[in-house]
């Protein structure tokens, strides 16, 4: 590797970790014969280009983490508005729930999964120094916290749980909402955006991996915007899938965003080098040209 300032890379070292920093030259290593990956880089690979590769990387998990929190924050509100109009209590009752979420045990821990959603809440609660948590629990000892208040302190892991047990119908509603064609779809989605938030919110690298499982995918008429990568898997399921989502989502949620913008400015700044291509975090080549990113 070519290491034009040796004092300059051995601080990069100790402030960033020898196998964190590794993971970004991996992709300049040479495979030989048997297409095994070598100890050995490939011709001309410098050390400023990995450099900027993770800061790129590093750039890409932070626009990603903000919009996260954003669709985070409004799906909470809307399932908190929705269920809180039937009652107080509705995320507590089985009967406001699907049957397979609310009633049905699961074969392997024999558990019912909102029984055990809701032990799990409750420990989110029991644990929350939040001023309006605190307040609640001192003036209504006995009581378990309607979920305008509860839900402020769910991980997205548990608000996503939660959208997963709702009635179908609850699932549509809320789906409709960010103009998506049913709920099933948007279950897909939170998924996704929960795993990405947790790439990023772990600093991992993020501009070439895969992001949990494949997301549900409407087709092309169903949601026109996504259509240029409806079907492709490897787009779908890198960091250009998640973004889609988000930008697809965001429209509901702030129509007059530059959020756009913001990810096209980064994405110039990935390192020129034969060895790299955004297409590994499954850009389409012609993605700028797509209506989504107008």
């Amino acid at each position: 590797m070519i290491i034009p300032n040796h004092s300059k890379a051995n601080q990069c070292l100790e402030r960033i970790g020898y196998y964190r920093l590794s993971a970004y030259w991996f992709p300049f290593r040479t495979v030989d014969n048997s297409g095994n990956i070598t100890d050995t880089f490939k011709p001309n690979t410098s050390f400023e280009t990995v450099i900027n590769l993770y800061y790129f990387d590093k750039n890409l998990r932070m626009v990603t983490l903000d919009i996260v929190e954003r669709i985070e924050i409004a799906l909470r509100g809307h399932i908190a508005s929705l269920l809180g109009a039937k009652s107080p209590l509705a995320h507590r009752d089985p009967q406001m729930l699907d049957g397979k979420f609310a009633r049905k045990r699961n074969k392997k821990t024999q558990k019912i999964p909102h029984q055990d959603w809701l032990d799990q809440i409750d420990k989110e609660f029991g644990r929350s120094k939040e001023e309006f948590a605190k307040h609640f629990k001192s003036k209504y000892p006995q009581d378990k916290p309607p979920i305008w208040i509860a839900c402020e302190v769910w991980s997205f892991g548990s608000l996503s749980r939660l959208y997963g047990g709702l009635t179908t119908a609850d699932q549509n509603s809320i789906a409709r909402i960010f103009s998506i064609p049913n709920g099933r779809i948007l279950e897909g989605w939170i998924r996704t955006l929960n795993d990405a938030r947790n790439v990023c919110a772990h600093h991992s690298r993020i501009w070439n991996s895969t992001i949990g499982l494949q997301p549900s995918w409407p087709t092309p008429n169903q949601v026109p915007d996504l259509g240029h990568i409806a079907s492709n898997v490897k787009a779908q399921t890198r960091i250009y899938g998640t973004l889609s989502i988000l930008r697809y989502l965001l429209r509901s949620v702030n129509p007059a965003t530059q959020w756009s913008s913001r990810v096209k400015q980064i994405c110039q700044t990935f390192p020129v080098d034969p060895s790299l291509s955004l297409s590994s975090g499954g850009f389409p080549n012609s993605w700028l040209q797509e209506k989504l990113w107008a």
